[in-house]
């Protein structure tokens, strides 16, 4: 190497470069590596490459290149090392670099041919210097990330969006421009605000941009005309901003026509809020009331400047445990409404229940922004509840009553008084005074029974149904009615159908009223009753006819009332009053007709009656 001069301690000037070079690799903020070109190799690395990288010195320079930069040597030799190799200096801004730990770094990296190590004016190494630019690509990614929901949020507005430079040229609309005006987005952005809008107003637009660049942000009214040349007066904001990073004017265009509907529908809506018997109350994420209704204060006793800034914990009755609330927050959290029976206490202390239903409330960008809770008292309700769980209960006794003690004391009655049968005289007054407790005691069992199966109806859930076939059921009640009734003739006219209702034991019990009753209250010397049954879409309707003296058309809707008997009836007056409970709780229907007494073998006897009980079939069931 030739010395082109000396200072004056004798040391070259390309030993100063040399030293000056060497300050700055070692200090400098930037990784730094020295690179063959032929071998591809490290010849040197700085330390804050070593710190960059993760690597120290003598590892960075045992290291291939293809170590930190895995599947991208093709790439890195074709558009980075060729152009520092033909140019003497190249750049790229996007090469990951991964590190000793496995962390993946983004680099931008900047090369230059080292002139002493030229051969033969080709050159052997170039430096590279690697600037870690993850946080910044983080930001730029973010930015691009933020601009996207802005354009997501904007397409979500019903307001119409105009993104356009100070020239008129367009860069943006949203989805309610093209809505509304009839364009498509092509066509919108090859349009000017200035063409847009109605040929009054505009001469306008170069006034307004005007205004805009003195004053920031301007609003204005004016007309826009649609594609179908309709007019549509709107309020114009239109203000300075930036869009991909160059200057533009946000024209933000808002129909005004509705807008008045708007306001009117929202002081309505909020008058009913307000006037609203339910009370009402809405609170922050954070849970912090900002609203309460008037029959909130009056619900709660508290007013609404003693509400509003405090959460709903004020309501706290200490009646529910901690895993009752937490399920509130994580079905509110989740986006769910959220509704259950709640204790609270009011301001003086007392305890309310109330069935309470609160639901997230959600802004334009889809974000959770406040809950809304509506509480309806139902103290009332649940102290009914508890007076009737209570009845139920005291109808529960009186069930095992009737069932046990009063029936088994009137079965023994009887018993005693058959016994005393054969020992009075049959013409004396005992005798007659004894059939008078024997009919009185059979009188007193038939009402035990049907109470207690009156009782076991009110007892019984709705939802208390199965499957119970309808022939097994008349069969036997046919066969019990027989067995009782042996004066009366007891027929089917055909044979019944196979088929189940929903319905539970119940079912025997009205039946054998309702064949009781057409016997007993029969005047004929010999009772007839025809039973048949038939099927049809779903429903099964079974008729019970009589030939008997018929019931007179007045009395046709009260036979069902409760406590309702016929003239010189021995009944109690709740038979069939049992028989429609059962019926509609089967969801049935029970109804009388006229019969026709000629149907039967013989004409005689009296006009007869018809009772039809329809019922739906457990297949419709549970179709339903």
């Amino acid at each position: 190497m030739t010395v082109s001069g000396s200072d004056s301690d004798g040391t070259s000037d390309s030993a100063l470069r040399a030293q000056r070079y060497e300050k700055i690799f070692r200090h400098s903020n930037d990784a730094v590596l020295i690179v063959d070109f032929e071998s591809e190799a490290f010849v040197d690395a700085n330390p804050a490459a070593c710190e960059m990288l993760g690597y120290s010195r003598e590892e960075l320079l045992s290291l291939d290149p293809a170590d930190l930069h895995p599947g991208e040597m093709d790439r890195i030799r074709a558009e980075f090392l060729s152009q520092v190799y033909e140019n003497g200096s190249g750049w790229t801004d996007d090469l990951d670099c991964v590190t000793k730990s496995g962390q993946v770094v983004s680099t931008e990296i900047s090369g230059a041919v080292l002139p002493e190590g030229e051969t033969d004016g080709e050159p052997t190494r170039m430096v590279a210097m690697l600037r870690d630019v993850t946080e910044r690509r983080k930001r730029k990614r973010e930015a691009e990330r933020t601009f996207a929901e802005l354009e997501g949020i904007l397409d979500s507005l019903n307001d119409l969006v105009f993104l356009h430079d100070a020239d008129g040229t367009m860069r943006y609309v949203n989805e309610a421009a093209v809505t509304r005006l009839g364009y498509s987005e092509a066509e919108l952005l090859d349009f000017s605000p200035r063409e847009l809008s109605s040929r009054d107003d505009a001469g306008r637009y170069d006034t307004l941009v005007e205004r805009v660049k003195q004053e920031e942000s301007v609003t204005f009214e004016t007309t826009l005309v649609t594609a179908a040349d309709r007019k549509i007066p709107v309020e114009i904001s239109t203000s300075k901003t930036r869009y991909r990073g160059d200057p533009a004017l946000l024209s933000v265009a808002r129909d005004v026509s509705d807008r008045q509907e708007r306001q009117r529908a929202l002081r309505r809506f909020k008058k009913a809020v307000q006037q609203a018997a339910h009370a009402v109350f809405i609170t922050d994420t954070d849970g912090r009331i900002e609203y309460v209704n008037a029959a909130f204060e009056r619900q709660t006793g508290f007013a609404a400047e003693e509400a509003i800034g405090r959460t709903p914990h004020i309501l706290d009755s200490g009646t529910h445990d901690e895993a009752f609330f937490a399920d509130l927050w994580e079905t509110l959290l989740s986006g769910e409404v959220w509704q259950s029976e709640i204790v609270n206490e009011r301001a003086d202390g007392s305890e309310y229940y109330a069935d309470q239903t609160i639901a997230p409330i959600w802004d334009d960008a889809g974000e959770l922004g406040a809950f809304v809770a509506v509480s309806t008292e139902i103290t009332e309700q649940k102290q009914l509840e508890q007076e009737l769980t209570e009845q139920r209960d005291n109808l529960d006794v009186l069930n095992q009553m009737l069932r046990h003690d009063i029936r088994n004391d009137l079965q023994l009655v009887t018993a005693y008084g058959e016994m005393l049968a054969d020992h009075v005289e049959e013409a004396s007054d005992a005798a007659e005074y004894l059939e008078t407790v024997l009919e009185s005691a059979a009188h007193a069992v038939g009402l035990t029974r049907t109470a207690r199966e009156l009782s076991a109806v009110m007892l019984s859930e709705d939802g208390d149904r199965q499957p119970v076939d309808l022939r097994e059921t008349l069969e036997a009640e046919i066969e019990n009615c027989r067995s009782s009734h042996s004066e009366a003739q007891i027929t089917v006219e055909e044979p019944l159908p196979a088929v189940d209702v929903a319905a539970n034991e119940m079912l025997n019990s009205a039946f054998r009223n309702l064949i009781e009753n057409a016997v007993q209250h029969n005047d004929e010397r010999l009772p007839k009753v025809a039973i048949s049954a038939s099927e049809r879409d779903g429903h099964v309707a079974v008729r019970i006819t009589d030939n008997g003296p018929g019931i007179p058309d007045a009395r046709k809707d009260s036979v069902f009332d409760k406590g309702e008997k016929g003239i010189d009836s021995k009944g109690t007056g709740l038979g069939l009053f049992l028989v429609e409970t059962v019926i509609e709780r089967f969801g049935g229907d029970v109804r009388v007709q006229d019969g026709p007494a000629a149907a039967f073998e013989d004409a005689a006897g009296g006009p007869g009656t018809v009772f039809v009980v329809e019922l739906p079939t457990a297949s419709s069931e549970d179709a339903v």
